[in-house]
């Protein structure tokens, strides 16, 4: 299983990197926050430090809650036939 999540990972980094780049106030306060946060070469970056961030974190989320990379829930049929997502 050596590329397991790959589809997930790669579906959420893709709408990550989509709406930010498409709200430009957006990509300029994540710029500054990363900018503020480190200040050396991008090998500095750990994941403690990023974190931290919060309109970074606050970006991911948002990604993960309008593109979510896994269905959540499952689905019922009632005896209506109407589909209830629980």
């Amino acid at each position: 299983m050596v590329v397991a999540g790959q589809d997930t990972i790669s579906q959420a980094m893709t709408s990550f990197f989509r709406y930010v780049i498409a709200d430009k106030e957006i990509l300029s306060r994540l710029r500054l926050e990363l900018d503020e946060a480190f200040d050396g070469p991008i090998e500095d970056m750990d994941a403690l430090r990023l974190a931290k961030l919060p309109l970074l974190d606050a970006c991911v989320q948002e990604t993960l809650r309008m593109v979510p990379p896994v269905a959540a829930g499952t689905s019922q049929a009632t005896t209506l036939g109407v589909l209830c997502i629980s």
